[in-house]
């Protein structure tokens, strides 16, 4: 992992605590703690900043990014 994708993963992380206004779960962390590419943080990143989306509305999508994410780990194994 190198410095970009840290400071992505910094970024996203406390980007989130702060619209959901808690710590994450473990597995919320762990989910957007991966390694993507680097179009992928900024769509990330783009959406949770969004002032227009309700905390409803970023809840509802870290839900659904971490139920996607349980999907591929599994079919991998």
């Amino acid at each position: 992992m190198d410095d970009i994708d840290k400071n992505f993963i910094k970024a996203i992380i406390e980007k989130l605590k702060e619209r959901l206004e808690r710590n994450l779960s473990k597995e919320e962390f762990n989910t957007f703690s991966m390694l993507r590419s680097g179009i992928a943080y900024e769509m990330i990143l783009d959406f949770i900043s969004d002032q227009d989306k309700s905390k409803k509305e970023i809840q509802s999508y870290v839900q659904n990014v971490v139920n996607e994410n349980k999907k591929t780990t599994h079919n991998n194994v």
